[in-house]
């Protein structure tokens, strides 16, 4: 009978305080998905997520690894808070392997071969042509 009482003390108190403050149920927040480009660890608060690191993307909502949703694609370059698998094209001169964006960085085409833009490996130079380090195609 005490905790009956106590029970209905309690009720009537919060349904004071709530009527005085203005409070109403429709101001107390629900959860969200974190943004796409992010992930959101355990016990997350509202408004704080964490970036998609430089070299993978986040493509969906929900995300809660810092893995996010996978590495970036070859050829591609990824920064932080990516939301695509190929953010940005490996610039001319240059090829970009898996996971290219964040200490990942592209590589200078070395000599005697070529890489166009968004390249995921240099290609050899053919014969008759000489490729200096950072080729970008053929002539």
């Amino acid at each position: 009978m005490k905790r009956l009482t106590i029970l209905i003390a309690f009720v009537i108190v919060f349904f004071v305080v709530l009527i005085q403050s203005k409070w109403t149920i429709e101001s107390f927040e629900i959860a969200t998905l974190c943004p796409k480009g992010s992930w959101c660890p355990t016990n997350s608060v509202s408004g704080i997520q964490f970036l998609c690191p430089a070299g993978t993307y986040g493509d969906t909502t929900g995300l809660s690894d810092p893995k996010c949703t996978n590495f970036c694609s070859a050829g591609c370059i990824c920064k932080a808070g990516s939301t695509t698998a190929c953010a940005a094209d490996c610039p001319p001169g240059f090829f970009c392997v898996t996971g290219t964006g964040g200490e990942v960085k592209p590589v200078l085409c070395p000599e005697g071969y070529y890489c166009p833009a968004k390249s995921s490996a240099p290609t050899a130079c053919p014969a008759g042509k000489y490729c200096p380090s950072g080729t970008t195609g053929l002539t």
